[in-house]
């Protein structure tokens, strides 16, 4: 599969059978909203601060956030997202659909979910540093010295990032991949994982772009959630899609529709 194959078929299974992907995604999404929205709407002084940009900088100027519960609420947040996304891997890979509306809460998986983003968040901050040093180093050459090793970050970091996400649908349904493994797929697939990388840059970074160019208000808040909501999604389906296309092929042609 090429990168645009791989876009297509991660849509596809989100798109094929509407209802079965609202059983999986809705309930951990609706938590995801409310456990944001009134978390941040508390720790930054409620919604007559938030909507209004004066007030809201007056506010963070006199430090007046409440860090513990924008903590509190980002926990409680990566809890709920991997909810969602681990019962979407599950579904996907073995075909564990929830009976009604609410996903099975496997809190081992929802666990080892959570602590693998922070290794791999892990592994391209080290990565990033290394070359940022050398970058460093050799800076005294000239300028472009300096930008050539920061694209190289850029370019590296995130196809890392993209690459090591198949650990993540392997870690929600307890399977043998490791790390090796996929740096190995990583590395073999680097040209194809890059462009995948700038075609979904396209699709979500320039959205995101336009969304935070707006002035805080309502309607902002509401596009920025439904935005992240939609490419939080999409980006989930691209992990197991790339899961399926490295390590078990045979899922690709599984006729989500029925």
């Amino acid at each position: 599969m090429n990168a645009i194959e791989i876009l297509k078929h991660a849509m596809s299974m989100l798109t094929s059978n509407p209802k079965n992907t609202l059983r999986v995604f809705g309930i951990p999404v609706i938590f995801t909203i409310l456990i944001g929205g009134v978390g941040f709407l508390i720790a930054f002084g409620g919604p007559s601060v938030v909507f209004d940009s004066r007030a809201l900088n007056r506010f963070v100027a006199a430090g007046e956030i409440s860090w513990a519960v924008i903590v509190l609420t980002s926990v409680l947040m990566a809890i709920s997202s991997a909810w969602g996304a681990v019962a979407w891997h599950r579904y996907i890979l073995l075909d564990e659909l929830p009976t009604g509306f609410i996903p099975k809460l496997n809190f081992d998986r929802i666990l080892g979910y959570i602590g693998t983003v922070f290794l791999i968040a892990l592994f391209v901050i080290f990565v990033s540093i290394i070359i940022s040093v050398l970058g460093a180093l050799f800076s005294s050459f000239g300028k472009p010295i300096a930008l050539f090793f920061g694209l190289i970050v850029g370019v590296l970091a995130t196809v890392a990032w993209l690459g090591l996400s198949v650990l993540l649908p392997a870690r929600a349904i307890k399977s043998s991949e490791g790390f090796y493994e996929a740096l190995d797929e990583t590395w073999v697939n680097f040209g194809r994982l890059l462009f995948l990388a700038f075609i979904l840059f396209v699709i979500f970074g320039l959205p995101t772009i336009l969304i935070e160019s707006m002035r805080m208000s309502a309607l902002k808040a509401i596009l920025d959630a439904l935005f992240n909501l939609v490419s939080g999604m999409i980006s989930i389906s691209v992990m197991t899609t790339l899961y399926c296309v490295w390590f078990d092929p045979s899922r690709l042609d599984r006729d989500l529709a029925k």
